[in-house]
């Protein structure tokens, strides 16, 4: 009994309150900086060479080590003008090989009328008479005139370089005047 009447005469622990404060917030951007060490690889990197041979005529101005260029900007332009007569030459074979052929397919057309009409039975011992090998003849012919074109194109093309991609000059091994072979080296 002495025992519980010494825990009634105690003091009861009143609660205590605590100091609270707060801020309010909004929702806003931050910049954070961070500083980091790292190494940037280009994602290509290639040498441009030239697929035909020539002196150099025109550099553009951005071809310096460090300029961005973009897909398709022209960096520099060789001498064209025998890629340019051999387009001309290209296009005038072509020309004289549509005649050839358009002139073997109305032989053939006539040497089968003229066949059909002499019922001389229903096909005659050689395709010579037909005119057949000549037609075939001719169409191989402006095939090719039509291929030698546009391979003198492509060639002609070849004397304006442009970037291949998006990208940044990194160094450059060529200048105004200076000859150039297939193959060489031109930034």
């Amino acid at each position: 009994a002495g025992e519980q009447a010494a825990l009634a005469l105690q003091p009861q622990p009143q609660h205590a309150r605590a100091v609270v404060s707060y801020l309010e917030v909004a929702a806003s951007s931050h910049a954070a900086q961070v500083n980091v060490l790292a190494e940037v690889k280009p994602r290509w990197q290639s040498t441009i060479k030239a697929f035909v041979r020539g002196e150099v005529r025109d550099i553009a101005a951005t071809l310096r080590e460090g300029n961005p260029v973009r897909k398709g900007q022209l960096l520099l332009s060789l001498q064209d003008s025998a890629y340019r007569a051999a387009v001309a030459e290209a296009n005038n074979r072509l020309r004289r090989a549509e005649v050839e052929h358009l002139q073997a397919q109305r032989q053939a057309q006539q040497a089968q009328r003229n066949w059909q009409r002499a019922a001389l039975g229903d096909a005659p011992d050689s395709p010579l008479t037909l005119h057949q090998p000549q037609l075939q003849a001719a169409h191989a012919e402006l095939q090719a005139a039509q291929a030698a074109l546009s391979d003198a194109k492509t060639q002609l093309a070849y004397t304006r370089v442009r970037a291949p991609y998006d990208g940044v000059i990194v160094s450059t091994s060529v200048n105004p005047g200076e000859a150039v072979e297939v193959g060489q080296p031109l930034v």
